[in-house]
């Protein structure tokens, strides 16, 4: 490269025996064209070593246990939502097995869907007997 000003004291630098030995050295080296494949290296080499966004870096540290955490809400909210499983009624062949079975169910729907009373234990207040004869020990204890 060529310079327009004249500068006396840079030429006579340049003009030294170890920059004249310098410039011989390197217009003896072979003219050598860069491979593509070379080239293509230093770029990813260069890519590799370019810092990266701090907002990236926190972003690809904090999304996958972010995840982790939506997944595990979503099954416990689903396990805690979810619909309680009927047990199934395994048929006995026996039938007294049955028939108890079937008394219970009626016994149970009958204290659910009923007063809170079973059968047994409702007594008629309709009736129009006497009233004195209608009480009990407990009821004369109580007086």
């Amino acid at each position: 490269m060529k310079r327009k000003d004249n500068n006396p004291e840079l030429d006579a630098l340049l003009r030294t025996q170890t920059q004249q030995a310098i410039q011989k050295a390197v217009r003896s080296l072979p003219e050598e064209n860069l491979s593509l494949a070379w080239r293509s290296s230093l770029n990813e080499r260069l890519r590799a070593a370019k810092p990266e966004p701090r907002w990236k870096a926190r972003l690809k540290g904090t999304w996958r246990p972010a995840l982790g955490l939506a997944l595990a809400s979503c099954l416990a909210v689903t396990l805690t939502l979810r619909n309680p499983i009927s047990h199934p009624v395994v048929a006995n062949s026996n039938l007294e097995a049955s028939l108890v079975a079937t008394y219970d169910d009626t016994a149970n729907s009958e204290t659910v869907a009923g007063p809170g009373l079973a059968i047994h234990e409702v007594n008629d207040t309709t009736s129009n007997t006497d009233s004195s004869s209608d009480w009990s020990e407990s009821d004369l204890n109580s007086l």
